[in-house]
């Protein structure tokens, strides 16, 4: 994790890079090119975040954060990621594009001159490339899985239309789709070993997702991230049954049982969900959905949990 300081931006930003990365004759950056999930603007998650934090480590990491605050992500983002451009030995990027089922649409290679404006167009493909829920309006979406293997903020927030750093479940009619007023998540993945960054996106949890946090690790990417509000903890119950019934009553609704219900696995999987029939008529004309089954009651086990339903 050891950094060395390569030089400061015009805003006065000392920026850093890995020590190991400096003794290399030449860099190769690879990542994914997509949306980021803190912020929208016309770069986000690709080669210059891999170049700025990857390359960064911690440190750099932090200080970009903290730079974003003050500057706003992507100025923060250009600004530390020129500096880098133009003091490291670089051969170039290998940018990844992937479709909706997260399988690689395509590849291609930057030369570092182009760097900087090419990363702008392969955003905007990767974007329109990107899954969505097949409707705007969602009263509870129920989420079977967070986690760091599913998104940087354990949900996405394109998927869930909220942000991680902060939200409002008094929806307006109009702001971007999709809008879900209340949002019921039940596990954390093994695979995110404790870091639960993100919970504060929901408005329920269950005890069980609350006791596989681990508060350390998920203290550090908060503070790290400065993406306070994500690792704040929702209300939890010791079942499903209880924290539906819960989100389902804070609603409001004169019917309850009109609720539009949806459940996902994950947010990397919305190709398969389940939702309440009353959702049918709502699905998005550019939306091309097959209904397999259904509709049938929504069934607990004996301890008042959901049974396990998976994408296969």
């Amino acid at each position: 994790m050891a950094v060395r300081s390569v030089g400061t931006t015009h805003d006065g930003i000392e920026v850093v890079c890995s020590a190991a990365a400096l003794e290399a004759d030449r860099i190769l950056l690879l990542n994914r090119v997509k949306p980021h999930t803190d912020f929208h603007s016309a770069i986000g998650s690709g080669l210059l975040n891999m170049l700025v934090v990857g390359l960064g480590k911690h440190e750099g990491a932090r200080r970009f954060h903290a730079a974003a605050t003050r500057l706003g992500y992507e100025t923060a983002l250009r600004s530390l990621g020129r500096v880098l451009l133009a003091r490291l030995p670089l051969l170039g990027g290998l940018a990844i594009i992937e479709n909706q089922r997260h399988r690689i649409q395509r590849l291609e290679a930057v030369p570092p001159a182009k760097l900087e404006s090419r990363e702008e167009t392969l955003c905007e493909e990767a974007r329109a490339l990107m899954p969505r829920l097949p409707f705007d309006d969602v009263d509870l979406l129920i989420v079977d899985r967070m986690g760091k293997n599913i998104s940087g903020t354990g949900m996405d927030p394109a998927i869930i239309g909220r942000m991680i750093h902060g939200y409002s479940t008094c929806i307006d009619p109009n702001q971007p789709p999709p809008r879900v007023r209340r949002l019921f998540v039940r596990d954390l993945t093994p695979e995110s070993r404790g870091n639960a960054i993100g919970i504060g996106m929901a408005d329920f949890t269950t005890d069980r997702l609350v006791a596989a946090m681990s508060p350390e690790v998920t203290r550090v990417n908060a503070l790290t991230a400065l993406s306070i509000q994500g690792a704040k903890v929702p209300i939890h119950f010791p079942t499903d049954r209880e924290a539906i019934g819960a989100a389902l009553r804070s609603l409001a609704l004169p019917d309850p049982t009109q609720a539009r219900v949806v459940r996902i696995l994950d947010t990397l999987h919305v190709d398969r969900l389940q939702f309440t029939p009353n959702l049918r008529e709502h699905i998005r004309p550019d939306c091309r959905l097959e209904i397999t089954a259904g509709p049938e009651p929504m069934a607990f086990d004996a301890e008042g949990n959901l049974p396990p339903w998976t994408t296969t």
